[in-house]
């Protein structure tokens, strides 16, 4: 059996209140799982404070697991009156703040003077954990770094000092021993190379 290009969906219906002046509500969806990871989608029709004051927007929120980072491949939908907001498909790194980027309404529902509902779509596509580690490419004392999986089981990555002019990098599960006789583990990773800031 082989599935390919699934997606996970949810959908949520939002009532939005005239806005109250100087007033800057918020409104959440109830959460749902997905990648190991709890969620909800917020709406901020009046912006969180005077800086961005009648900025009417959504926005994506992790909710627990703050001790990875998060790479999350998604699409957001939103619809009220005769406004479609669309991101498309879009990847985005959440970090232990678990806040996602803000998406903005074009049409500020922050100027309406009537209760509207709002719907909500969500596509999830992808998800995964992410672990950030610092090695020294070219220092055979500093070329190894320890990091833990989803599952609390240790990897070691290191360089490779020998050949210079390239970047090789290992990865070697060193928890192998805690596993019991005949049994496989399927683990699939990517690494990206992060230069200084």
């Amino acid at each position: 059996l082989r599935i390919g290009n699934c997606s996970t969906t949810f959908g949520a219906i939002l009532d939005i209140l005239p806005r109250e002046r100087a007033c800057f509500p918020r409104y959440d969806s109830s959460y749902f799982e997905y990648g190991g990871f709890d969620w909800n989608i917020s709406v901020h029709p009046n912006g969180e404070h005077m800086e961005n004051d009648g900025q009417s927007y959504l926005r994506l929120n992790r909710l627990t697991h703050f001790d990875h980072f998060c790479r999350l491949r998604y699409r957001l939908i939103g619809r009220f009156a005769d406004e479609k907001m669309d991101t498309g498909a879009n990847e985005e790194l959440f970090d232990f703040g678990g806040k996602g980027r803000d998406h903005k309404i074009h049409q500020s529902i922050s100027n309406l003077t009537r209760r509207v509902r709002l719907f909500i779509h969500i596509e999830l596509l992808s998800a995964a954990h992410v672990s950030q580690v610092k090695i020294y490419a070219t220092d055979s004392m500093k070329n190894r770094a320890f990091l833990r999986d989803t599952e609390k089981q240790c990897w070691c990555i290191e360089s490779d000092v020998v050949d210079t002019k390239l970047v090789k990098l290992r990865l070697k599960y060193t928890d192998i021993f805690q596993m019991p006789p005949d049994y496989a583990r399927y683990v699939a990773w990517t690494a990206r190379i992060v230069g200084p800031a």
